[in-house]
């Protein structure tokens, strides 16, 4: 017990600094804490929620996130509801959508006890059917019509396809999208591309390489990368923004700090976010690691 109310000490002043610092994301942050409290109201899980609770916004999305509904909202009218196909993002993003924004959002994921997870937490959120779930879950082959969304939306998800996935997964993403809609992607980079592997599945959908390397778990794009992923002709590049690490070598500590300790760290994300990482524009790291928002206008 005593350490459960050290952690939630340690979340509330992380909370205050991040305020203080001017963290973009804390609309979410509160929204997930209110989720959490809802769950809890209705399920009584008591474990569940406090991870919920002390960490609704994982480390870079407090960055990932309000960088999607900013896009969204540039793109569309305000206030306009539109239709959403979310690919696999955390799902604090898509739940946002749907009950903050109004907007009608299809989930799929490959990963059948994560979407599980998403299914028994929207008995929580207050979205009035604006929410629903796809059991196909592959990227890389939409079971949707040409032409079914004004916008898909995909947060840190493509760069965990592995071999050429994720190029394939862009273009169903260009297929589903009407024209003028938009594709909302993020994903990490590196200055040079680096792919990255690990001895044990973090997801229900990884295989082990056959290189004998582990488990793929994520490519960090450079720049070649990118403009290589998003050459499609039917799409246009309307904004780029990267969040990046500050000091170099920051962020790789921090995840073996993440990966020991869980929620004794994670709890402190926000301070630690408006600490070490920043908005520093179109132009990518040249010695540092971070993440790339990508907003694309589909013609």
């Amino acid at each position: 017990m005593i350490a459960k109310i050290m952690l939630l000490i340690r979340a509330r002043s992380a909370l205050r600094h991040a305020r203080k610092a001017g963290l973009p994301g804390l609309d979410f942050d509160a929204y997930g804490r209110r989720l959490a409290r809802r769950e809890l109201a209705g399920s009584r899980r008591f474990g569940r929620f406090l991870s919920s609770y002390l960490n609704p916004v994982s480390c870079v999305r407090y960055f990932e996130f309000p960088f999607a509904q900013q896009a969204l909202a540039r793109h569309f009218e305000e206030g306009t509801a539109r239709s959403v196909l979310d690919v696999s993002s955390p799902r604090l993003l898509p739940f946002w959508l749907a009950e903050c924004a109004g907007h009608d959002i299809t989930m799929i994921n490959p990963d059948a006890p994560d979407l599980a997870r998403s299914e028994a937490l929207a008995q929580h959120a207050r979205v009035s059917g604006r929410l629903h779930f796809s059991p196909h879950g592959d990227a890389t082959s939409l079971p949707f019509p040409d032409n079914s969304f004004d916008c898909v939306t995909c947060i840190s998800v493509i760069e965990h396809i592995s071999g050429s996935g994720d190029k394939q997964a862009l273009r169903e993403f260009t297929r589903v999208v009407r024209p003028g809609g938009a594709i909302v992607l993020t994903f990490p980079v590196k200055p040079t591309r680096e792919d990255e592997f690990r001895q044990q599945p973090c997801y229900t959908t990884q295989q082990q390489d056959p290189d004998g390397r582990g488990y793929f778990f994520q490519r960090f794009y450079d720049d070649k990368d990118i403009q290589n992923l998003i050459k499609i002709p039917a799409l246009k590049e309307t904004e780029r923004r990267y969040f990046v690490e500050s000091p170099p070598g920051w962020f790789q500590a921090y995840e073996l700090q993440w990966i020991q300790k869980g929620l004794a760290v994670t709890a402190r994300d926000p301070h630690l976010m408006a600490d070490h990482f920043s908005d520093v524009g179109p132009v990518h790291p040249r010695d540092r690691t971070g993440v790339v928002g990508l907003h694309l206008t589909v013609e």
